[in-house]
């Protein structure tokens, strides 16, 4: 049995081979091109946007480091009014709170810094007085002095005046452990803050000229400036610095290096960069501060940009959403023009074919309609004498009647072969009118099968049936469809040799049709020649003339019928004749 493909064979008969369609290659680069280009578009203007919202945060950044610097040169201007015993100042409640907030902050530092002395003094090596020179350089402080348990100088930083060093005993009374002085600066003309030592008794003092004041003020200021102003949503840290670097205020959780990079090496100018950290992405904004036109240190602010990320993150989605569903249209109408078009290409051919078929059988037709006229009446004759011949001069007995006999019965027999060549010609030129009737098609192959079941068994060959379908009906001219599904077997049986299988079925096939196949288990069709095989001049007989299956081929056609064909050289040859089923019934 045959277990290849089918071939339509409208497609088969005379095909030339088919060119593919082009043209959706063309559509296929000009989807591209505009998928690109749409891309190409979107990638700037999500750089545009990207930029955009970063110089927002960059300004947003800009305007926290200048609220910082406007609070903190209000808070000082204060502080130094009230210091200086300015009257307008003094005269100003809130002025007088913020100073006295001050005052607190800067005597706590300054005694915090004095109890820092102390203990590294403390330790296995004492301070020396270039160390303690070298604190109040750092610190902006006129003086550091380290007090022994009489009430005299040990070790200070730099020589003071004598009125400071005859007094400097009697400045932390007995019983204090502080002693605060930081703006009556008369009698010693100067600002301190002394502090009792925790072991060895004496005393740690720190002196403060007026410079040392403002630098600490100013350093008071920015902390409360950015307490105040700083501190808002969004800003994931802020950090700042004094001019030498050194680190003033701290909020948030900033990263390691940026708090480095301000200890090492104070910022030059304004300073803008990106950078990622576990939580999200940080835009930092650096930049200089100034008060009162004075370089008071530097600031840092990061600026969570999770949000600006989310947004451009939605966008590249929509984008690469966008222009994956652009080639996807792209794709599935190049696919449905291929085929489309492809399909059009494919029936144009076979329309192509049947055109050409049909002339050639047009014309076969009118020659064979001429021929079979010429041949038919002497072809009469010829029967008509040699019966006469039989009958009145046949030859006694002993007169060689035998030979007599045989030559009679083979030119009967030739005669009637060209009867039935005759009317094989007259069958491919009638065009005729189909006298059509629904008509059961397994009662009709039933019928075929009987008239051949002597052939079949002369041959040696089983018929075998399958009825998926038994009432199945069909609309066709049940004497002409008689004669294609006859020509059909009888080439099946001729494509056996002396054994073999032939299966006749009956099955359900879409768009209203009824399948009939007519299988054999011959030696099959090559697949050069299975194109051919439809072609009035193609015959593998001896003595065929090839007209059998293109006059089955002309029949199934004028019922509106189509006629498939698989073979396999060694496996058999399987036709499949497809019919409009009968809306009736049988």
């Amino acid at each position: 049995m045959a277990h290849t493909e089918p071939k339509d064979v409208a497609a088969q008969a005379g095909a030339v081979a088919e060119r593919p369609f082009l043209q959706p290659l063309a559509i296929a680069l000009v989807a591209l091109i505009v998928a690109g280009l749409f891309f190409t578009m979107a990638m700037f203007d999500v750089r545009r946007v990207e930029r955009t919202l970063l110089n927002v945060l960059e300004t947003k950044g800009i305007a926290i480091i200048q609220g910082v610097e406007h609070v903190a040169e209000l808070r000082l201007a204060r502080f130094l009014g009230i210091a200086e015993n300015r009257q307008d100042a003094a005269l100003d409640p809130s002025a007088l709170d913020s100073f006295f907030t001050a005052q607190e902050a800067l005597s706590a530092d300054l005694i915090d810094l004095a109890a820092d002395i102390d203990r590294q003094d403390a330790s296995e090596r004492p301070l020396s007085a270039e160390r303690l020179h070298a604190i109040a350089l750092a610190e902006n402080l006129a003086a550091v002095v380290l007090l022994d348990a009489a009430g005299k100088i040990e070790r200070q930083s730099t020589s003071l005046p004598d009125g400071i060093r005859t007094k400097i005993g009697s400045l932390l009374r007995p019983g204090e452990e502080i002693a605060v002085n930081l703006f009556s600066f008369e009698p010693l003309k100067t600002a301190y803050v002394g502090l009792r030592r925790k072991t060895g008794g004496g005393a740690v003092f720190i002196f403060l000229d007026r410079e040392g004041i403002r630098q600490w003020g100013t350093r008071i200021a920015l902390q409360e400036a950015a307490e105040e102003a700083g501190w808002r949503q969004g800003v994931d840290y802020l950090i700042l610095a004094d001019r030498q670097g050194r680190i003033i205020a701290r909020f948030g959780e900033p990263p390691p290096y940026s708090a480095e990079e301000i200890q090492g090496a104070p910022i030059a100018g304004r300073q803008v960069r990106r950078f990622d950290r576990q939580a999200g992405n940080v835009l930092e904004v650096a930049e200089l501060i100034r008060l009162s036109a004075e370089l008071a240190g530097a600031a840092r602010v990061g600026l969570d940009t999770r949000g600006v990320d989310e947004l451009l993150g939605e966008n590249r989605r929509h984008i690469f959403f966008s222009m994956g569903l652009m080639i996807g249209m792209g794709l599935l109408a190049m696919w449905f023009l291929y085929t489309n078009q492809n399909r059009h290409l494919r029936r144009i051919q076979n329309l192509s074919n049947r055109l050409h078929q049909t002339e050639r059988l047009s014309s076969m037709g009118q020659l064979a309609a001429g021929v079979a006229h010429e041949i038919r009446n002497p072809l009469n004759a010829v029967s008509l004498a040699v019966q006469r011949i039989q009958r009145e001069y046949a030859p006694s007995p002993a007169e060689n009647r035998g030979e007599f006999d045989d030559l009679i019965r083979t030119v009967r027999q030739e005669i009637r072969r060209l009867d039935v060549t005759v009317e094989d010609f007259l069958s491919l030129a009638r065009g005729g009118r189909l006298v059509l009737r629904p008509v059961a098609v397994v009662a009709l192959l039933q019928s075929i099968l009987l008239l051949v079941r002597v052939e079949a068994d002369a041959r040696g060959i089983r018929i075998e049936t399958a009825w998926e379908e038994p009432g199945a009906a069909v609309v066709v001219d049940e004497n002409r469809m008689r004669q294609a599904l006859l020509n059909l077997i009888k080439n099946a049986f001729e494509a056996m040799s002396n054994s073999g299988s032939l299966r006749v079925s009956v099955k359900s096939r879409p768009q209203h049709r009824v399948g009939i196949e007519i299988a054999d288990t011959g030696a099959g069709i090559p697949a050069g020649e299975l194109e051919r095989i439809f072609s009035p001049e193609y015959s593998t007989k001896e003595k065929g003339l090839g007209l059998g299956l293109a006059i089955s081929l002309q029949i199934i056609r004028a019922h509106g019928g189509e006629l498939k064909v698989a073979s396999a050289p060694g496996r058999g040859t399987t036709f499949e004749i497809l019919l409009p089923r009968s809306r009736d019934g049988a």
